[in-house]
């Protein structure tokens, strides 16, 4: 019997190093010295840092190398970590797994790597022990894709110990796993932002209706077709009829909820799709996530340049940073900018019609001096700040 271990690299430069990163900001975290003997600090405090992580992966993979030499063990434990080619153990003997061999950073692709070479070679059962939604469908995709025919499971680290079937999940809706790496991608994962209540069900719904994101990922297809596709599947999401730019489909959003009988305000802007410029930049990072996905059976994932698609260097952190828009593109027109802030700056601002958001019957937002914050005074502000405590009372 086989066990293979898995664990995530980290490349500086890496499409998921800005979501690393954001994630140890959220958390009062620091640096740590660990050791095999090192009391494991909190995890919120330790495991938000890359270095840390590194640390302990290290150290684990280098003490269960030693310690299987020293025991012979009935099952072959074959461990990834962060050199290329893994290394396996058996009865106190090592010896490296050059038929692995991957630059791969992400412990998902790799995952779905060792599962298709050990299904190749004539295993019956296979059992992936994992909660990630990723891998899930990652060992759907290339379960048809590579037409598998071993008994492929998927069992959660949980108490409940959930087990699912991949071939089974494979033939329920064999007609949609194609598109499912590019959808999945497109409405939201660790690189790509996903759009306001667009989520993985609403994917599936407009899959199975017949819009199509195969194209997505493929490295040899035009930016422009899949933009595409892209726009016509967002669009769908949406419930839109248009179909040649996001920006349409925004207008067309606002209007259908404008029309409606009893409208007491806008739409909230988060309600809305992106704009055209925004979207391409979440269509390029979905592209490039894609396109990893689909290479995971192969020793190295395509070379393509992150900052072409939707991410720019922090030499600093060395990591990527997602672009919101291209250097080109206003937040917004200048006329509205100046449109829709004030400039008030008394004791009690916005108060009176002098207050050019008062005068309009707007809101003050973040652009404006007051920035919309409990010091003004505007009375449509004050009411959408209600409101919104209200719901959240709610």
């Amino acid at each position: 019997m086989y066990v293979y271990l898995v664990f995530d690299r980290y490349h500086e430069y890496s499409i998921k190093s800005g979501t690393r990163l954001s994630r140890a900001c959220q958390h009062a975290s620091r640096r740590h010295r660990l050791s095999l003997t090192t009391p494991l600090p909190p995890q919120l405090v330790a495991l938000t840092v890359t270095d840390n992580k590194v640390q302990l992966i290290d150290i684990i993979c280098q003490h269960l190398t030693a310690v299987t030499q020293e025991t012979a063990l009935d099952h072959k434990l074959v461990i990834t970590g962060k050199e290329n080619t893994p290394v396996e153990t058996y009865k106190g003997e090592l010896h490296e797994h050059d038929d692995l061999r991957t630059t791969h950073e992400e412990a998902d692709v790799i995952m779905v790597q060792q599962v298709a070479k050990v299904a190749n070679e004539g295993t019956k059962s296979i059992r992936v022990i994992c909660d990630d939604t990723d891998v899930f469908i990652l060992l759907v995709y290339f379960f048809q894709r590579l037409q598998l025919e071993c008994l492929l499971t998927m069992e959660s680290t949980g108490s409940e110990r959930t087990l699912i079937d991949i071939g089974a999940c494979v033939e329920s809706h064999k007609g949609i796993i194609p598109e499912l790496l590019g959808a999945h991608a497109l409405t939201g994962c660790d690189t790509v932002a996903q759009c306001f209540g667009i989520g993985k069900a609403t994917a599936m719904k407009i899959l199975k209706s017949g819009h199509s994101l195969q194209s997505l990922g493929e490295v040899h297809v035009s930016m422009e077709d899949i933009m595409t596709r892209a726009t016509e599947f967002m669009a769908a999401c949406y419930g839109s009829t248009k179909r040649n730019s996001m920006s349409d489909v925004r207008v067309d959003v606002w209007s259908t909820k404008m029309a409606r009988r009893k409208v007491t305000a806008a739409p909230e802007l988060k309600n809305l799709p992106p704009t055209t410029e925004a979207f391409e930049m979440n269509v390029r990072r979905a592209h490039i996530q894609t396109a990893i996905w689909k290479s995971a059976c192969e020793a190295e994932p395509p070379k393509l340049d992150p900052t072409v698609y939707g991410w720019k260097r922090d030499d600093v952190s060395k990591s990527l940073e997602p672009v919101q828009l291209p250097t080109n593109v206003a937040l917004a027109p200048q006329d509205v900018l100046e449109m829709i802030h004030c400039g008030c700056s008394s004791e009690k601002p916005c108060l009176t019609a002098q207050c050019r958001c008062n005068t309009a019957r707007l809101p003050c937002t973040m652009f404006c001096k007051c920035r919309g914050e409990s010091s003004c005074r505007n009375e449509k502000t004050l009411t959408g700040t209600r409101e919104e405590d209200d719901e959240a009372d709610e």
